[in-house]
């Protein structure tokens, strides 16, 4: 192999660029990401809670009977 194509197979600097319609996808996927994993993990929180409530007002309301 010569120095020219140890270059090129190592030169990473050309690969890194990112133009404005791709950064600007890669920034709408993260923040619509992160809005879905919130909403996800809010509604999944409340159904939880729902959930114990309901379970341990059922058992209070037994043990008070």
């Amino acid at each position: 192999m010569n120095m020219t194509t140890i270059h090129h197979l190592t030169n990473l600097a050309g690969l890194s660029y990112l133009d404005g319609g791709s950064g600007s996808l890669m920034i709408q996927v993260l923040i619509a990401s992160s809005v879905t994993a919130i909403y996800t993990a809010k509604t999944k929180w409340s159904m939880m809670v729902a959930a114990v409530s309901k379970f341990t007002n059922r058992n209070s309301n037994n043990l008070t009977k």
